[in-house]
């Protein structure tokens, strides 16, 4: 009889080993979870004050998902020479073409273009690159 005993209780404490290996394993997937959304939400804009965008910057934001995206986010033209990712342009003290990161400079390379980037003077106003470059000052998003 005290044998028995013996048998239940290791089966009980295995059962409760097992709800506590159980238990760790969910919370560890918790915090998988949570980390992952992290890595995730900075990976597509980081993150930003609650700050709202102005309305130039929401119409810099339309103009740059129609017009520089493409190649500067996701290179859909498939080109061999990947375009500069844009985010924090104006953190920096040099444009990735090495002119300095000025509105006044990034406003000519849009315009004008430079290197393998082609000007947009015929598509775009001087208002809509003003948009732009307010929309890149705010942080992409």
């Amino acid at each position: 009889m005290e044998m028995g005993r013996s048998i239940g209780s290791n089966q009980r404490r295995r059962k409760q080993i097992g709800l506590n290996g159980l238990l760790k394993v969910a919370a560890l997937g918790g915090v998988l979870a949570v980390v992952s959304a992290a890595i995730l939400a900075y990976s597509l804009g980081g993150f930003h004050s609650g700050a709202r965008l102005t309305d130039e910057q929401e119409y810099g934001r339309s103009i740059y998902n129609a017009n520089c995206a493409a190649c500067h986010e996701e290179n859909q033209l498939g080109l061999k020479k990947v375009p500069p990712n844009l985010h924090g342009v104006f953190s920096r003290s040099h444009l990735p073409s090495g002119g300095p990161a000025t509105d006044a400079e990034v406003k000519t390379v849009i315009l004008k273009g430079k290197n393998t980037m082609p000007s947009f003077d015929q598509r775009l106003s001087e208002t809509e690159a003003a948009a732009i470059i307010a929309y890149l000052h705010a942080g992409i998003r």
